[in-house]
């Protein structure tokens, strides 16, 4: 029995070795298995790392070509505003321009009315030649008349000399195209009456005669 327990006790003292043995082993296996896992996770770690990082750093350069498009539109934007507001300055001073030009056109279209009507009042009046001869006691007497030599002549007598008028060189290009074209019908008419003897001009009178009363020129020639 002595024996027994003894060999039981060598037993159970090396089997403790062996546990131990076995244990500091499945320590370090275990030890190495962790720390081999920890380096695949750290690697797959690090390849996730900078996977991310390229797909950021792709990211930022997306962004920065939108950003460069971004200011690019921003520019073109801005020189557009720029062109449309010079072309919306001219179209104003183009307006400005034409609202005079139509406010000058509105005057204009007063005046030809005004003239158009003057026009028609001349036109409505006898044109015959008897209407400018001079009766006297119901007799028909030629009358000396004076043709004016000059548009602003023919102005010119139409006002007294103590009545206000405006100078013919201050009147307008058509006021004065106006007084030209009655002037001109009026050398017209004044020449057939002439021709026809109802009115004897100054210029066809006889510069020995020039003393004599008018009037007893006129009879003179007519008898």
């Amino acid at each position: 029995m002595p024996l027994l327990k003894t060999l039981v006790r060598k037993l159970e003292r090396k089997n403790a070795h062996q546990r131990k043995v076995i244990n500091s082993h499945a320590d370090k296996i275990i030890s190495t298995e962790l720390l081999r896992r920890a380096c695949i996770d750290n690697h797959q770690l690090l390849q996730n790392s900078r996977e991310k990082v390229m797909e950021l750093e792709g990211e930022r350069k997306e962004w920065e070509e939108e950003m460069a498009q971004v200011n690019q539109e921003n520019l073109r934007l801005r020189e557009e505003i720029q062109r449309v507001s010079s072309t919306s300055d001219a179209l104003k001073r183009k307006m400005d321009v034409l609202e005079q030009e139509n406010s000058r056109l509105r005057m204009k279209v007063v005046t030809i009315k005004e003239e158009v009507k003057d026009e028609k009042k001349e036109n409505a009046r006898p044109t015959k030649a008897t209407s400018y001869l001079y009766e006297a006691d119901n007799g028909a007497v030629s009358q000396a008349v004076k043709v004016a030599s000059a548009a602003h002549f023919f102005y010119r007598g139409h006002f007294s000399k103590s009545e206000n008028y405006t100078r013919w060189s201050e009147l307008g290009t058509a006021e004065r195209a106006k007084w030209t074209k009655k002037w001109a019908k009026m050398r017209k008419v004044q020449k057939e009456q002439a021709a026809q003897g109802f009115i004897i001009l100054r210029s066809q009178i006889k510069e020995e005669l020039e003393d004599e009363p008018k009037w007893a020129m006129v009879l003179r020639r007519r008898n």
